[in-house]
């Protein structure tokens, strides 16, 4: 497809597609608050022959050209685990990454819209790498915050191209971080512990000799606990398979939490660490010193950042007292296990979370949690846009 001299190419061949992965190291390379990832994550993340979305999702991948340089990149996806609702009859756009220029995203987003149409799409929605449980969200605030792992980033034009081309406000998610050099983390430690009122309940570390058993009842709880919020999307084997094997080499039992009654999970959190703070430095690229230096971080660095990427409690007590005693002290228990791990400053971020979350946004400004970024879901009625394009030809 050609839009003037903009042309838009399929990525088809491992030529194209360590382009597509390799794209927005490039664009953003001016932009000082820009930090890429690893090329290899990105192939973990993107690549159909080793991305977990691939089980469960099928997806397109363009780049767009002008005048012999590569200027952007979008890919059109389907997530057959999405649940219908808020997602019904919609396909999701992703990977938008591209020069400030709207002609650009315009021919990108109509090659996107059009093979959504073919699968019988009716709404475009997005931006998301690839899906609600990979890197949802165009972000919109929080640019020049630390990079965190496993969230995207967006230069801020991209919003106002989008909005261009149609796209509207669906809805907000938000991150959330605490530090435990602030005055807020100083005063909860001075608190009485909430573990104290688990009554009848346990709490308990991971258990990482035991990691598939141990998977298995974090994706239980976690789909039981999250099932009916907007932009649900069940974690699958694929997904938590593919997480604990590339983070086993970082991940710590204390970074997990397991409250359990009877011998039964009622709630679970992790916290997994921020693999920026070793990988910054290195480029998307490394070289052989570069990996040799990642190697050495791997085994000896110590984080003092880090994500907390699930948190629930079962659903027959998620709104009640106990069941808010439970996240409280899931919650607390990561906080605790932080600062004993990294006595020096630290900080977590806790996400994503919707914005509409009240009892979650509650619960983690009780804790001293202040939003530090933010990614907007966008929509738009394809179908009634193809309708009148054929009305007036």
């Amino acid at each position: 497809m050609t839009t003037g001299q903009i042309t838009i190419e399929p990525v088809e061949g491992a030529k194209e597609m360590s382009e597509f992965l390799a794209l927005p190291a490039r664009l953003y390379q001016s932009f000082p608050e820009y930090t890429p990832p690893l090329m290899l994550d990105r192939r973990g993340v993107l690549d159909p022959k080793k991305a977990p979305f691939f089980e469960h999702g099928e997806a397109q991948y363009w780049l767009a050209r002008r005048e012999g340089k590569t200027v952007g990149r979008i890919s059109a996806q389907i997530d057959h685990a999405q649940p219908g609702g808020n997602f019904a009859e919609a396909g999701l756009i992703g990977c938008l990454d591209t020069i400030d220029d709207e002609h650009v995203v315009r021919a990108l987003i109509s090659v996107a819209e059009q093979a959504l149409r073919e699968k019988g799409c009716a709404f475009a929605m997005g931006p998301m790498t690839l899906s609600m449980n990979t890197e949802p969200g165009l972000m919109i605030q929080g640019q020049d915050e630390p990079p965190m792992i496993g969230t995207s980033w967006h230069p801020t034009y991209i919003e106002a191209h989008l909005d261009a081309c149609g796209y509207r406000y669906a809805k907000d998610l938000h991150y959330w971080r605490i530090a435990t050099d602030s005055e807020a983390f100083e005063a909860l430690r001075n608190k009485p512990k909430i573990q104290g009122r688990l009554k009848g309940y346990t709490v308990r570390k991971l258990d990482l000799k035991n990691i598939t058993k141990e998977t298995q009842i974090i994706r239980d709880v976690y789909n039981d606990a999250w099932q009916n919020n907007w932009g649900f999307v069940p974690l699958t084997e694929a997904d938590l398979n593919a997480m604990s094997t590339d983070l086993k080499p970082f991940l710590r039992p204390e970074w997990g939490a397991i409250i359990e009654r009877d011998g039964k999970a009622f709630g679970v959190a992790v916290l997994i660490p921020n693999l920026y703070e070793i990988t910054t430095d290195l480029g998307s690229k490394p070289s052989p010193w570069g990996w040799a230096k990642l190697l050495w971080r791997t085994a000896f660095h110590r984080f003092t950042s880090g994500r907390i990427i699930v948190l629930g409690v079962r659903s027959e007590i998620k709104h009640t007292v106990g069941g808010a005693v439970v996240a409280m002290a899931l919650v607390e228990k990561l906080l605790d296990e932080l600062t004993t791990y990294q006595p020096r400053s630290a900080w977590i971020e806790a996400g994503w979370v919707l914005e509409d979350n009240a009892a979650l946004v509650r619960l983690l400004e009780q804790f001293g949690f202040s939003r530090s970024r933010t990614f907007r879901i966008m929509k738009k009625n394809i179908a009634a846009e193809e309708a009148v394009e054929a009305r007036d030809r």
